[in-house]
């Protein structure tokens, strides 16, 4: 890290630090930038991306954008990505991960945090980020459930972009089969939750005095209830 000092028109000193590289750049700084950026002029990106990554006050650099192309070009590192190959292991916060390896055969936790993560893409699938590579990544010796992966996801935000972006990035480009699978999963389940909120809803509406439609609505409310929770824990 390089640091950085600047002074403000009340003379306020602010610091600041540029990386050197992406190895320098937590995944969190990134995912800053993705909701700075979010409603801006386009135009205004590279200062957005100066801000998350040197932990300038964008205020600053709005005020004087002459700033921005000065400290840009200490980072030209920036003008390529990492490139989409995944580490088969690292190290990060004393912990030791391993890639899980073949994705086609999927455990229902992996399915899971998948599911959540392509259900993000539509507006900015970063964002989703940690709980793919959680998906992607899990503690050595440990089992990858759903108690792993969250904690995973939550370690993996501060994870080095050049790690992070290279498994990400690989998955993106290899994976795109498996990911539309995962999209018609989750357009059907909504469909089917649509359909036992109106079923229930037509249950509810039953007065009839006969025990066996009593019974009956009983046991279609036990039914609904029991589908509802197995899809919502798929």
């Amino acid at each position: 890290m390089k640091n950085i000092t600047l002074t403000d028109d009340t003379g306020t000193i602010i610091t600041g630090q540029i990386p050197q590289g992406w190895h320098e750049v937590p995944l969190s700084q990134w995912l800053q930038f993705d909701l700075l950026k979010e409603g801006k002029p386009a135009g205004l990106d590279v200062a957005m991306l100066v801000s998350s990554l040197t932990s300038l006050p964008s205020e600053i650099l709005m005020d004087d954008v002459s700033l921005v192309p000065i400290i840009f070009n200490q980072m030209k590192w920036l003008t390529a990505m990492p490139a989409p190959k995944p580490a088969l292991c690292f190290n990060h916060l004393n912990t030791a991960y391993e890639h899980v390896g073949n994705l086609d055969k999927v455990s229902m936790a992996q399915f899971e945090a998948l599911h959540s993560f392509l259900e993000q893409a539509g507006d900015s699938y970063i964002q989703a980020a940690p709980d793919l590579l959680a998906v992607l990544y899990k503690p050595k010796g440990r089992a990858q459930d759903l108690d792993t992966i969250r904690e995973s996801s939550e370690a993996f935000r501060s994870l080095s972009m050049d790690k992070a972006w290279s498994a990400i990035a690989f998955f993106l480009t290899s994976s795109e089969p498996y990911a539309t699978r995962i999209q018609s999963y989750s357009q059907s389940r909504k469909k089917m939750l649509q359909v036992m909120t109106l079923t229930e809803r037509a249950l509810a509406t039953t007065h009839s005095r006969k025990l066996s439609l009593r019974t009956a609505v009983w046991l279609g409310r036990i039914y609904i209830r029991y589908a509802r929770r197995l899809l919502l824990t798929f």
